[in-house]
């Protein structure tokens, strides 16, 4: 192969991958500033590195909002083909030990909930989230009190903002999504956020701090 053709063609990888870095560079730049605005409105310190073609950390951020700690962190899932980006928020419910498990999703959502071993539905005998949402748990009991109709009028008028499973284990409450945070996705979270204090009130009331 000719010397000049050599130099074309690594000038072109060259050029391939520097796109891409910069591409990457960009993306995350975006998403920081989703978390930015969540920081802000959440009232999180939040400091933004500093993020160049070769240096670009995933945002997070974690903190306290309404006596509740709460954490939202990009995490990069899989390589190479396989790799993508989820979101995830979490907010530490202030109650003892509890092994109970409550996870609740729009109906007709694909989910992986049906496949929940030790898991009962629940109806709340609430006509329209019982036909809006699917409820499951390991604690019925607990589940039926926790969804009073206050609550579930509280995931009703949200219900636009609910795209993925909402899950209570552990003493935590997690919610996330595929993808960067843009800022329409960072006002999701944001409502997200609130719904899920809202829930960890009624599961406190419940279990007991």
């Amino acid at each position: 192969m000719p010397v000049i053709a050599v130099i074309i063609s690594a000038s072109f990888l060259v050029l391939f991958f520097w796109l891409i870095l910069k591409l990457n560079a960009k993306t995350i730049i975006k998403s920081w500033d989703a978390y930015t605005i969540l920081a802000d409105e959440l009232k999180i310190p939040l400091t933004k590195p500093e993020i160049t073609l070769f240096k670009y950390p995933l945002p997070y951020l974690s903190g306290t909002y309404k006596n509740h700690t709460v954490n939202i962190r990009c995490e990069q899932r899989g390589s190479g083909k396989n790799r993508y980006y989820i979101n995830v928020l979490t907010v530490k419910v202030n109650t003892t030990a509890d092994s109970s498990t409550i996870r609740i999703y729009r109906e007709g959502f694909f989910s992986k909930i049906g496949k929940s071993l030790g898991m009962q539905d629940i109806q709340v005998g609430y006509d329209e989230f019982d036909k809006t949402f699917i409820l499951k748990s390991s604690a019925p009991d607990l589940a039926a009190k926790v969804f009073d109709n206050k609550m579930c009028d509280v995931f009703i008028n949200n219900k636009h903002n609910l795209q993925a499973d909402l899950i209570y284990q552990n003493t935590v409450i997690a919610y996330s999504l595929t993808g960067h945070l843009n800022a329409a996705r960072a006002a999701q979270y944001r409502e997200v956020t609130e719904i899920a204090m809202q829930l960890a009130a009624n599961i406190e009331k419940h279990t007991g701090r």
